[in-house]
């Protein structure tokens, strides 16, 4: 035999002649293929060829029947839970016999245009060819206009592969839009737990219930203590103090503490209580609240002993006699139905929320939803994504809790530093236990790029003197 003699074109003529076909020829021309689609395949998924893949060298073009149909494609689409990826993979063969020579050509001419600034020499900008399904870009394109989406395009993007472009398409645009919207200001409003109770309504997911167990006694921080907080809250910068009491609290003791807090310090005041009717929402502008936290809960009337009509009307009044509504989906946990959790994302909208978000549900020691587990932080920024995008050009913040940075790149610039009691905790104060500080809110946002410094949205002129 000749050296250099290129057999291919003898075993691909061989293995497809018509009358007098070789089996051996036809063996290994199916192994090759076999082997090419597995390998391009695998060479794809390594470096995500979003852009397509290309064929080269001398014998693709001669086997493009059998590429197009048989061996190649199987081993090409084999990968499993993957197979998904590669079909948004392009696949080419190239014709071109002089291909190589021509980009051995181009590289020649352009490298005198390199700048030697770059490590590699190389500054030019590449076009990254990401693309995803249609219908998804479509609803992101809309989700732009700061319009909102449908409550079918929000089901739809809650139920997206958490693995697929797709869904991190999603939060970049939720992401994008918060922060054009925000003007890239961080907030931070802190929580204060004003008193410890073993409470009578026995909410599943709340740690402060007598049948928790985790608390025997009521316990009432002092003023000095809830003084502290509050400067130490000023001090640092918190844009807001919002105030938590449990369902059997004085409602008259949670005014007293907040004419105190509007005589000595300048931060906005937010109630986090029970349900109010008209006359208490007055009372509570009058002693100086500016707003209220008020959620109707992920499972009310079932994990709790309320009425979600209750709730609602509450809401109702806190728009009615102009306290700003502050709302969050939660608590969010593996068991919840997504189609509520949208249910619960329009009821934000409707009723214009100043904020809204995702707060996943925690489960303090022997929580009777443990057997349930809990949702991850990046499921939780997914859905923090879903509801930015909902609630369009409604909110002047979108907050997510527990602090975390997943959210801060998915629509999420509203963290809950805590300190004193908390539903979540098993510690009478939580900022001794899972509650994070001021300090270190501010640091994931400066991490995350958002800016604490700067005046609040929620607030304009609302601060006391």
């Amino acid at each position: 035999m000749i050296l250099g003699y290129d057999r291919t074109p003898v075993i691909v003529q061989a293995a497809f002649d018509k009358e007098r076909p070789c089996r051996l020829c036809q063996g290994s021309l199916e192994m090759f293929i076999s082997i090419l689609g597995a390998e391009a395949e695998n060479m794809a998924l390594e470096v995500i060829a979003s852009g397509g893949v290309y064929l080269g060298g001398g014998i693709p073009p001669q086997i493009l029947w059998a590429i197009e149909d048989g061996p190649f494609l199987e081993s090409f689409g084999c990968k499993g839970r993957m197979s998904g990826h590669r079909e948004d993979m392009p696949l080419h063969v190239i014709l071109n016999p002089k291909a190589a020579l021509m980009g051995a050509a181009c590289h020649a001419m352009a490298k005198h245009h390199f700048t030697e600034n770059s490590e590699w020499g190389l500054k030019r900008k590449l076009k990254m060819g990401w693309k995803i399904s249609p219908q998804v870009s479509d609803i992101l394109d809309k989700a732009q206009e700061f319009v909102g989406i449908s409550r079918e395009d929000a089901g739809l993007l809650l139920r997206l592969d958490l693995e697929s472009k797709e869904t991190y398409a999603v939060m970049e645009t939720a992401n994008r839009l918060s922060r054009k919207q925000f003007r890239g200001k961080a907030e931070s409003h802190l929580h204060i737990g004003v008193n410890v109770a073993p409470c009578p309504f026995n909410c599943s997911f709340c740690s402060l219930t007598e049948k928790a167990g985790i608390f025997k006694e009521d316990v009432d921080f002092s003023e000095e203590t809830i003084l502290r907080w509050a400067k130490m809250g000023e001090v640092q910068s918190a844009d807001a103090l919002n105030l938590m009491t449990t369902g059997t609290f004085s409602f008259e003791r949670l005014l007293e503490i907040g004419r105190l807090l509007k005589r000595e310090v300048s931060v906005p005041l937010v109630a986090n209580t029970r349900d109010i009717n008209h006359r208490e929402g007055e009372k509570l502008l009058e002693a100086g609240f500016v707003g209220a936290y008020h959620a109707v809960r992920l499972g009310e009337g079932v994990d709790t002993p309320f009425k979600r009509e209750k709730r609602i009307q509450t809401i109702q009044v806190l728009n009615d006699v102009g306290l700003l509504w502050m709302n969050c989906i939660e608590p969010v946990g593996p068991e919840h139905s997504l189609d509520d959790i949208v249910d619960l994302m329009f009821l934000a909208k409707k009723h214009r929320a100043v904020y809204s978000g995702v707060m996943r549900r925690i489960n303090f020691p022997r929580s009777p939803m443990e057997r349930f587990g809990m949702i991850t932080e990046r499921e939780m920024a997914r859905m923090v994504a879903v509801s930015r995008l909902v609630m369009g050009d409604v909110p002047r913040a979108h907050c997510t809790h527990e602090p975390h940075s997943a959210s801060l790149m998915a629509g999420a610039n509203l963290f809950f530093p805590e300190v004193g009691a908390s539903p979540r905790d098993g510690m009478a104060d939580t900022g001794k236990g899972r509650g994070k500080s001021l300090g270190v809110c501010r640091a994931i946002f400066k991490e995350m790029e958002w800016d604490p410094d700067l005046p609040s949205n929620c607030f304009p002129g609302a601060a006391s003197s």
